[in-house]
């Protein structure tokens, strides 16, 4: 396979977190970037909105339940202030 060349510049912590990504998939930088723009270009990304939509539903009802904890909390607190 030809290979070409692309210079970017990006945030030096983005390329961190991206090196630091590839290592944990035990792939190298190249095979890492090459892979997630293979994904993305190959309509994958509709899985990664799936993945956020759930995650975002979790974060709203684990908010839900700590605000309900919260508010429970503090009605024990008045009724035993009494």
């Amino acid at each position: 396979m030809k290979r070409t060349q692309l210079n970017i510049n990006i945030d030096p912590n983005l390329l961190k977190e991206i090196k630091t990504s590839a290592r944990k998939e035990g792939k190298s930088l190249v095979e890492y970037v090459n892979d997630f723009f293979k994904k993305h270009l190959n309509n994958d990304a509709s899985d990664d909105l799936e993945i956020r939509l759930i995650n975002h539903e979790n974060q709203i009802c684990s908010n839900r339940l700590w605000r309900n904890g919260l508010q429970t909390s503090i009605r024990l607190h008045r009724v035993f202030e009494i």
